[in-house]
């Protein structure tokens, strides 16, 4: 399994608002992305971070998986 996140959410950002939890990586800053035509670059940061420093998915995201998953779908779901 791929790893993607690291242990920085110091919950400053609800947790309904977060795609990637490891990262602290919003719905809003995906969209701001998008809006600017640079989602892919959001998607390739997670996957640099989840290398170094790496992620703790498995206790970070509330369903217990690695969130690369629902980053894409959401940045798809702009599409």
């Amino acid at each position: 399994m791929e790893k993607c996140c690291n242990n920085s959410n110091n919950g400053s950002i609800p947790e309904g608002e977060l795609v990637c939890f490891c990262f602290k990586v919003s719905k809003e800053t995906i969209r701001m992305a998008h809006k600017a035509g640079e989602a892919e670059k959001v998607l390739q940061s997670i996957k640099d971070q989840m290398k170094d420093p790496g992620c703790f998915c498995e206790t970070a995201n509330p369903k217990g998986v690695c969130c690369l998953a629902d980053v894409k779908k959401f940045i798809d779901s702009l599409q």
